[in-house]
């Protein structure tokens, strides 16, 4: 028996409403999570910043169009989590003297719940 592969399907099923409500229910639960387990310097000038910068938000990506990321050939629903705080980077990545807390790479072990 052939297996014929629906293109067209799938790429309405990628944009579908439900697929796009289970991206934000994800990204809510990789946000929370990382606002649990965000680092607060309480002597610091801004208590809590970076954690309270935590933010999520669901969209559809479009298709890639240039060369040589062209591998996405099809719109999808997404949920983004972010953090906007002028120190983000230097949390989850580190610095020389400071390590990395990995705060949003960690919470992303929820996604999958």
């Amino acid at each position: 028996m052939a297996f014929a592969v629906n293109r067209q399907g799938i790429t309405q099923m990628l944009v579908m409403p439900g697929i796009l409500a289970d991206m934000g229910r994800r990204a809510g639960l990789v946000a929370a999570r990382a606002k649990e387990t965000a680092p607060v310097d309480e002597t610091g000038s801004h208590p809590g910043q970076y954690r309270d910068s935590i933010t999520t938000r669901t969209l559809i990506r479009p298709r890639d169009e240039d060369p040589p990321r062209a591998r996405r050939k099809a719109p999808r629903a997404c949920g983004r989590v972010t953090a906007s705080a002028p120190e983000s980077l230097l949390v989850e990545f580190g610095t020389e003297k400071q390590d990395a807390h990995r705060t949003l790479r960690d919470a992303l072990d929820v996604a999958g719940d």
